[in-house]
């Protein structure tokens, strides 16, 4: 198996070793020894550990350990009972953990809001003075400056989308102005503040 896997460069499959010409065997005695052709690669393991050749076989342990690597790396493992998620570049995604949009530095904050928190904690760096955030309507009192010199306390309502605002059923009268990351309610009776457009002019 040893000498297969070294004229292929990787471990062979059952196929690969009973097509190979140079093997002596067939891969039945192996299977019926071993009942599982994935047990061959640990048997190799220990014929090299009892015979102490590790020098002569180095190339295919490294073989055997890269094979049982990826293979954990394939086999995501369950969290909460579930099949950790994989995302296109094949990394699984931590389960209960926070996710973060692309970075927008030089703002002070590493990453795009992924939701409301993100969002106010933003807002708190677009010029703007916050007096008071509370986590009933509406999120936050700021003072605005309206002409140079001169300043006004704004009630402000903070939402990921401003569409948000309906949806929590929040009254219009009760603020006067929505911070949010994207701005996707067209007959807005509000003043909207889009973060994702400030940010980009600035």
């Amino acid at each position: 198996m040893g000498g297969v896997a070294r004229r292929l460069g990787k471990l062979p499959t059952v196929l690969e070793y009973d097509n190979d010409i140079v093997a002596r065997y067939s891969s039945g005695p192996y299977q019926k020894r071993f009942r599982k052709w994935a047990e061959v690669a640990n048997a190799f393991e220990r014929y090299v550990a009892t015979y102490n050749c590790h020098e002569e076989w180095r190339d295919v342990l490294l073989m055997v350990e890269e094979q049982r690597r990826r293979k954990e790396m394939e086999s995501a493992p369950e969290v909460g009972g579930k099949q950790a998620k994989r995302g296109p570049t094949g990394v699984r995604l931590l389960e209960g953990q926070p996710v973060y949009g692309p970075p927008v530095a030089p703002h002070g904050v590493a990453h795009e809001p992924a939701n409301e928190a993100g969002v106010l904690l933003l807002f708190g760096k677009l010029g703007f003075v916050i007096t008071h955030v509370q986590t009933e309507f509406p999120d936050c009192e700021a003072y605005r400056e309206v002409e140079p010199g001169k300043w006004q306390r704004w009630r402000i309502e903070v939402e990921y989308r401003s569409r948000n605002f309906v949806a929590h059923k929040h009254d219009p009268d009760g603020c006067e102005l929505i911070v949010c990351w994207v701005h996707d309610w067209a007959d807005c009776p509000l003043e909207v503040v889009e973060l994702k457009r400030a940010i980009s002019k600035e």
